[in-house]
Formats: C-alpha cells, sequence, structure tokens
C-alpha cells in the first residue's frame, strides 16, 4: 500500500478547489450575460417608445395647428433619448477619503 505524502493531498485538494472555483464563475459569467442581453433589449425597445413619442408629439401638435417644425421635432426626440440614457445609466457616486 502506497502512502499519501502532504504534498499529493494539497495537490489534491487545491485541483478540487480550482474546478470548484471555475465552476461557480463560469454560472456567475452566464447570469452576467443573461442579465446584459435583457439590458440591451429593455434599452431598445425605450429607444423606440422615445421616438413613437417624439412622432405623436409632432402628430398632436400638427392636429391642433400648431405645427412642429424639423428642429423642434428632433429636439423632442433629442430630449426624450437623453431622459432615458439617463435612467439606464447608473450613477457614479464618489467616496470622500478622510
Amino acid at each position: 500500500m502506497q502512502e499519501f505524502s502532504y504534498m499529493q493531498i494539497y495537490f489534491a485538494i487545491a485541483s478540487v478547489a480550482t474546478t470548484a472555483v471555475f465552476g461557480v464563475l463560469l454560472v456567475a459569467l452566464f447570469y452576467a450575460l443573461g442579465i446584459l442581453r435583457d439590458i440591451k433589449k429593455l434599452s431598445g425597445l425605450a429607444r423606440r417608445e422615445a421616438e413613437f413619442i417624439a412622432r405623436s408629439v409632432g402628430k398632436e401638435a400638427g392636429i391642433l395647428g400648431a405645427e412642429l417644425s424639423e428642429g423642434a421635432a428632433n429636439f423632442v426626440k433629442t430630449l426624450f433619448a437623453l431622459l432615458i440614457s439617463k435612467a439606464v445609466k447608473p450613477k457614479i457616486r464618489r467616496v470622500r477619503k478622510i
């Protein structure tokens, strides 16, 4: 019967631990990719909705008799896009060092 040395036991435990950590990191990566994919879909949807709202504002102004110029329509579209982009991006908070 062959005896195990401390070095062999260490390498066996290190191999199992490395494999376990790799598995946990792989699962976390899949979750992160799923979340990023959902965020990408939501931002595309928000962009399309902002364009729809801008077109609707332009049509409603035309119905009321106050035709919006192309510049005003672009301004409304840009305004909604900025509002959506501010809602999507997380705010960076600076930490004061004492």
